[in-house]
């Protein structure tokens, strides 16, 4: 039981370093839209891993958030607004990676979260 909770503890620790680097290099509005691939990356591990079924409109959402994700992303990449600190386009594309990978580490921990209450491996305020 003590492995869960530490597995899960380090998927925690990891996807909020990664946040936080991706923080120093985008803008705050960008990361704050990039944490909305998180939906995504929960549902495709949920069928991968936890054999959830997925329906049409479960689907049709979360490719709208993949489109809306690539707007935002690639607006950032693309514009040259005048802030107050200005981003180049290499260090946005870290940011953006870095973000990215944090959602999936930390949809990651959703889905084995879930799996350990489903079980009954673990009470649910261990976790």
């Amino acid at each position: 039981m003590s492995i869960c909770i530490d597995m899960s503890v380090c998927f925690d620790l990891v996807g909020t370093s990664f946040q936080a680097v991706g923080l120093v290099y985008t803008p705050v509005s960008v990361f704050q839209m990039l944490k909305g691939s998180i939906i995504v990356f929960s549902a495709a591990l949920s069928v991968i891993f936890l054999k959830r079924k997925m329906y049409r409109n479960h689907w049709g959402g979360v490719i709208i958030c993949v489109i809306a994700l690539s707007l935002v992303g690639s607006s950032s990449i693309f514009s040259r607004d005048s802030q107050a600190v200005s981003f180049s386009a290499g260090e946005v594309i870290t940011g953006i990676c870095f973000i990215i990978g944090s959602q999936v580490v930390c949809a990651s921990q959703y889905v084995v979260e879930e799996f350990l209450l489903k079980g009954g491996a673990v009470p649910p305020l261990a976790l």
